[in-house]
Parts: C-alpha cells; sequence; structure tokens
C-alpha cells in the first residue's frame, strides 16, 4: 500500500469516525432528554443499545438488496477495472532469483487469464450476490457504527455524569478522597463489621 493509499485510508476513517460522533452526539442528546423526561434508568441504555441492533439486523434481513439498473453498471465498472488492470505491467524485481525470472512469464500469462472478461466475469449468479451482499454490508455497517459511536457517547455521559453526581454527594470530593466517615455520614450511621 502506498503512503497516499494509506493517508486516504486514515483520513477517511478520521472524517467518518468525526462525522458519526458528531451525529451520535445530537442523537445521544435527544435520546438523554428523554431518558431524563421519563425517568428512565441509565443502566437501561444497554438494553437499548443491543435492542436496536436487533431491529436492524432485522429490518435488513427483510429487504432485498437487488437492483438491475445497480448490478448492469457495476458489472459494466467491473469490466472497465479489468480491462484497465490488464494495461498495467508490474515488472519482476531487479533482484530477482533463476526461478523467479523463470515462472515470471507464466505468472505474467496467468493474470492475464484470469482478467479477461470471458473468465473474471463469467459467473453471473456469484457478481449478482456479491453486489446485493455489498450494498447490505456497507448499509449494516453504516447503520451499526452509529449505533456503536451512539453507545459510547452514552457510556461517557454515564460516567461523566456519574462523577459529577458522586462529588457532589460527597460535598465537592473527588471519589478517591472519600473516608469512612463521609460515608458513615452519608448513611446516617455508624459502621462496623459486627452485624
Amino acid at each position: 500500500m502506498s503512503k497516499d493509499q494509506k493517508d486516504s485510508k486514515g483520513n477517511f476513517s478520521e472524517r467518518t469516525k468525526n462525522h458519526r460522533v458528531d451525529k451520535a452526539i445530537a442523537i445521544t442528546n435527544e435520546f438523554l432528554a428523554v431518558m431524563k423526561r421519563d425517568d428512565i434508568p441509565y443502566h437501561d441504555i444497554h438494553y437499548i443499545i443491543q435492542r436496536a441492533k436487533e431491529i436492524l439486523e432485522e429490518k435488513y434481513k427483510s429487504i432485498k438488496f437487488s437492483n438491475e439498473i445497480i448490478h448492469r453498471e457495476r458489472m459494466e465498472f467491473l469490466g472497465k477495472q479489468a480491462i484497465k488492470a490488464q494495461a498495467v505491467r508490474i515488472p519482476i524485481a531487479k533482484d530477482a532469483d533463476t526461478k523467479q525470472r523463470r515462472c515470471e512469464s507464466l505468472s505474467q500469462e496467468l493474470v492475464s487469464k484470469v482478467l479477461s472478461l470471458d473468465v473474471l466475469l463469467s459467473d453471473q449468479d456469484y457478481y449478482k450476490d456479491v453486489i446485493e451482499n455489498d450494498d447490505l454490508v456497507l448499509n449494516c455497517s453504516g447503520s451499526f457504527g452509529y449505533v456503536d459511536a451512539i453507545w459510547e457517547q452514552f457510556l461517557i455521559a454515564v460516567s461523566l455524569n456519574s462523577r459529577l453526581a458522586n462529588k457532589k454527594l460527597w460535598k465537592g470530593k473527588e471519589e478517591e478522597e472519600v473516608t469512612w466517615k463521609d460515608l458513615d455520614d452519608v448513611l446516617n450511621k455508624t459502621w462496623s463489621w459486627e452485624k
């Protein structure tokens, strides 16, 4: 993989993550407001997220990602890409050994045969299924990516709010600073090992 391809992939990943986080924050804030209004326990988010994933999975199972126009266009595109790939020449390494040199022409010929359209595109059912599954995977990964980003934002919100609530409960003390006396004061009793 070239440096440009790595940079492009890194930029894509970073851009996608940032976009999802922005959307997830907005959705999380909306759901936090509803959960607060309806006095829903914050631990219920585990169920909500899991159920959302189940619902998405069932929805996608019920959709057939088949479209003849898309299939025809993608097949045409694949053919054009195969023709471009045929035109690319990959030279043998300058420091190739005897076996590599002896086998190079056969390796090149094998690639040429595989990239011929009558071989590469010969299994129409395979490509039809691949194209349909590709669209399914694309939609699923996009949807599940958002659900996971929302889950992460809920975890951040719960963690931050729990920490702030505990700090308020302990009169400004961080959790690590709470003493046994502080616990006794909150529980209105003296704790002991005795029953």
